[in-house]
């Protein structure tokens, strides 16, 4: 693989070799040994990719006027899209920061939070822009900018356009990009495409540790510039304190001696002595479910209802963990296929949408599914062998949820289908 010169200065500063110590799939390595990359290669690898297909369009379409700095503007975007990911990728910005949001509001409503301090959500495409300029400005990067062609002011904001979407100033606008015109708007769709959901970044997804990092926030500082001190939530403001915070927090909490970490410590601890959740049953609601966030309550509620006769095992509400899944191919209900164009052999420098008669060969009518996963809290076999008897009966209390037959799901490939002590 040949990267460019410049690629190659991003790649050997901190901040972008500090992917090196975040895992692309986060907690998933837990269950499945296998899933151990992580975002330094994948970047690497998305940055090659995401130049490739600029090279590619350039050579069947010169028409489209694809210039060598436009080229290297998308390779850039596709090598930094991720700099802004903190511990266990998707797990700090999808699931602990949510959890640690709502938990400083509630403070904030009991009176124990000053109003003083900002309350913000946050994603990790903003934290890659921040932490890109930060990347630039402290390791000089625009001289070497210049020597390429570039024009820093420009193609800076067109790099972050490309990773993040319009920036909030262009928004309202007809034409909301200010990195190139309108007719160049098939650039921003390598990266991150926002219309069809198809780029070359949609490969790899979600992971959980939440629950430790949230009882160890308020415990862990972090000096940021300035000597300020920033806790796991709040490091995102600052990029030197940000750029500190990786994976190895993980190690930091499970190695620690503080008794204000313990619970912490002990969350992580089960884990690797693999005392986690046990999978206990899945079902596909027959229609999406929207707002299954506000019945996951009641849900353990009906789960916790006693089996008739049943005498020794009282599993409570608290006895299970829901894990619901929505899958789809990037664009929820609708099917990406149909917002793109293809070459054919026979006019292989012309871009078409598909018919559908030729669509109806590779695609599939269904293009998203939801998928309800039940856990059990106790991992001694008797409980666990209730906790899935349970499971059956509250199964066929919801008829209108699952069908009256069930709406069975394939059963899971592997018996690895477990869920550490974090999830929700």
């Amino acid at each position: 693989m040949e990267l460019h010169p410049l690629l190659i200065k991003i790649i050997d500063t901190p901040q972008f070799q500090r992917l090196r110590f975040i895992k692309q799939l986060g907690g998933v390595y837990f269950v499945y040994p296998g899933a151990s990359h992580n975002r330094f290669e994948h970047s690497i690898g998305v940055g090659y990719l995401a130049g490739k297909l600029a090279e590619d369009l350039r050579s069947r379409q010169p028409e489209l006027k694809i210039s060598d700095e436009d080229v290297l503007c998308v390779q850039i975007a596709g090598l930094c899209h991720d700099l802004g990911h903190g511990p266990f990728s998707h797990l700090y910005d999808g699931m602990f920061l949510p959890k640690a949001l709502e938990k400083k509001e509630e403070m904030r409503r009991n009176g124990e939070l000053g109003e003083e301090e900002k309350l913000e959500e946050w994603k990790h495409e903003k934290g890659s822009c921040d932490m890109l300029d930060h990347l630039v400005k402290e390791n000089n990067i625009k001289p070497a900018m210049d020597m390429y062609g570039l024009i820093p002011e420009k193609d800076i904001r067109f790099i972050k356009e490309m990773i993040a979407g319009p920036l909030q100033e262009s928004k309202s606008k007809k034409w909301p990009y200010k990195g190139r015109p309108e007719e160049k708007s098939f650039l921003y769709e390598i990266v991150s495409n926002k219309k069809n959901g198809v780029d070359v970044d949609k490969f790899d997804y979600l992971a959980r540790i939440a629950e430790a990092f949230l009882k160890a926030d308020g415990h862990i500082e972090i000096e940021g510039s300035g000597g300020r001190m920033f806790t796991l939530s709040t490091a995102f403001k600052n990029m030197e304190a940000y750029t500190k915070l990786t994976d190895n927090v993980f190690e930091e909490i499970l190695n620690s001696s503080r008794p204000e970490l313990q619970e912490s410590r002990q969350i992580l601890q089960n884990i690797i002595s693999r005392k986690i959740y046990k999978f206990v049953g899945e079902r596909k609601p027959e229609d999406p479910i929207e707002d299954w966030k506000s019945q996951k309550s009641v849900w353990k509620e009906e789960l916790a209802q006693p089996l008739p006769d049943e005498e020794e095992i009282n599993l409570t509400p608290e006895d299970f963990e829901i894990l619901v899944i929505n899958m789809d191919y990037g664009m929820k209900e609708e099917d990406p296929v149909e917002y793109m164009h293809f070459y054919s052999k026979y006019e292989p420098d012309v871009a078409k949408s598909m018919s559908i008669e030729n669509a109806s060969r590779i695609g599939t009518k269904k293009v998203s599914e939801q998928l309800i996963k039940v856990f059990c809290k106790k991992i001694d076999e008797q409980s666990v062998e209730a906790a899935k008897k349970h499971f059956e009966q509250w199964v066929k209390t919801k008829p209108n949820l699952f069908g009256s037959e069930g709406n069975l799901s394939d059963p899971p490939a592997v018996d690895t289908k477990e869920i550490t002590k974090q999830h929700e």
